[in-house]
């Protein structure tokens, strides 16, 4: 992380519904009454607490890489570049796929499973964002970002 210039992550997460999934199931909600929509969000709650979480950290690490082209907030005819870097650590839980096979039962969509793993350093060619990571959705996405293995 250091001959890269990658700082280390003040919090660190899993990932369970990312903002793509998430968007996904809320606007397959808006065809529900309110009453409904609760329902759902209350069963979805429900299924991640009866979940069991049990989490296994092998010693497997990536180095990934992303660019970035967002829109500028002061300008919208303009894009701000960026290049954000990460080193995560792969996660085992079979806690995830059960989650998302109910989960899909429950909203009734197919979702691609979250690619398991914590982002432990970052970095990013903008000052605001040196602490995000790079969003990794599903195996394919991660995959097409050319993950770099470290060797331990």
């Amino acid at each position: 992380a250091d001959s890269r210039g990658l700082a280390a992550k003040r919090e660190i997460h899993l990932t369970i519904i990312g903002s793509d999934t998430a968007e996904k199931i809320l606007a397959s909600f808006e065809r529900l009454n309110p009453e409904e929509k609760q329902r759902k969000l209350a069963e979805i709650r429900e299924l991640a607490r009866k979940i069991s979480w049990e989490l296994n950290f092998p010693p497997e690490f990536y180095y990934i890489k992303k660019n970035y082209n967002d829109p500028d907030p002061n300008n919208p005819e303009r894009t701000i570049q960026e290049t954000r870097e990460s080193i995560i650590q792969v996660v085992n839980t079979d806690g995830l796929k059960q989650f998302y096979k109910q989960l899909q039962e429950t909203v009734g969509l197919e979702l691609a499973i979250p690619f398991p793993h914590v982002t432990l350093f970052t970095t990013s060619t903008r000052e605001d964002k040196r602490q995000r990571g790079i969003g990794i959705y599903s195996d394919s996405d991660f995959r097409s970002l050319n993950p770099e293995k470290i060797k331990n």
